[in-house]
């Protein structure tokens, strides 16, 4: 057969009633201040997830316009250098026109193209030792320095031609 305890004594019956109550109340108590942490901490959370996906897809965006960047060559500059001190200014500038005018119509059909797809050896092949000829007096081209990106940039050597 199965007892039950049954309080006979009111005092007692109060003090339990009072630590059943107590444990109710705190219970209560500390599901109120610590779910409100669990809420702020779940939508910190949330948000902190949130921002994780953007960024990563951001970064699959910017991994993917990588791929399909090409570097495509824009411009051709070249930079005229002479070895005649004997030149004036204005002759300097008037000669550095023209060759630069002679480099890039000979360069000309490398604009438009990728930089990956140009072979970087045949520049200085179609440049180097080149006799160009301004207003009677002849040039030798020398090609120093190539930087090959979206503008072609040629430092170039120019020095009198002489003939044998």
């Amino acid at each position: 057969m199965i007892r039950f305890i049954f309080i006979r004594n009111l005092n007692h019956f109060r003090l339990l009633s009072i630590f059943i109550l107590g444990l109710i109340v705190g219970s209560a108590l500390t599901n109120f201040f610590i779910g409100s942490q669990v809420d702020r901490l779940s939508i910190e959370r949330d948000n902190i997830y949130q921002s994780l996906k953007t960024f990563e897809s951001e970064n699959q965006e910017l991994k993917e316009s990588l791929k399909k960047q090409k570097l495509i060559v824009t411009a051709i500059e070249p930079s005229i250098t002479f070895t005649d001190d004997s030149l004036t200014s204005y002759t300097r500038e008037n000669y550095s026109l023209q060759i630069t005018k002679t480099v890039e119509e000979l360069l000309s059909s490398l604009k438009g193209k990728d930089v990956d797809g140009i072979d970087y050896m045949l520049i200085p092949g179609i440049i180097e030792d080149r006799i160009i000829s301004i207003d009677g007096k002849k040039f030798v081209l020398h090609v120093k320095t190539i930087i090959l990106s979206r503008k072609l940039f040629l430092d170039l050597e120019a020095s009198n031609y002489i003939e044998n």
